[in-house]
């Protein structure tokens, strides 16, 4: 007697009918998901749960594993990206939307986080940055000059009066300074 029923709780949307005469209640996974498990050892609603529960309970040892290994992983990856390119060109595309709401909640919720990583790595590579700047720069020097005219005759009449403002805002900060007393 083990024919197939409908469980609305299951992600898989089925169960055997015999499960409580073996004995087996429905059991609530680390998701949240409740699920009446095929086997008595059973304690994850699906195979995700079952591996993100071993990555978390075995990070320090997948941690190790993957630093002792580096650079096979990252051939791997390489040629996996070589091979892959235009069905990941074409995922890329298709989820373009979706990926960008995804990163537009993380960055929102972790705001704090992300401004003091950037600030620590700017930071510690402020040389570097410095010289790929300067180095970029003088490259493309002709390219910028080009790009700063077009903006100056785009802009023109904002540019002048932020000039005006901020001239005329230094000149009354000066005449509210009192010049120092000379003595002598």
């Amino acid at each position: 007697m083990s024919s197939l029923v409908k469980h609305k709780e299951h992600k898989s949307g089925l169960r055997t009918a015999d499960a409580e005469e073996q004995g087996r209640d429905d059991r609530i996974c680390h998701c949240g998901t409740k699920f009446t498990p095929r086997t008595r050892k059973q304690r994850w609603c699906s195979s995700k749960c079952y591996q993100a529960s071993y990555f978390i309970t075995n990070r320090d040892k997948i941690q190790y594993y993957r630093a002792a290994n580096s650079e096979k992983f990252a051939n791997y990856c390489a040629d996996y990206y070589t091979a892959n390119a235009d069905k990941i060109a074409a995922y890329n595309k298709k989820n373009k939307k979706r990926k960008a709401k995804r990163q537009a909640a993380y960055r929102a919720a972790h705001a704090e986080e992300i401004a003091k990583q950037q600030a620590a790595y700017r930071a510690t590579h402020r040389d570097e940055s410095a010289k790929y700047r300067a180095a970029y720069r003088a490259a493309h020097a002709d390219e910028n000059a080009k790009y700063q005219a077009a903006y100056y005759a785009a802009n023109r009449d904002a540019i002048l009066k932020y000039k005006a403002a901020r001239y005329a805002a230094k000149r009354l900060a000066a005449s509210k300074q009192t010049p120092p007393i000379r003595e002598g």
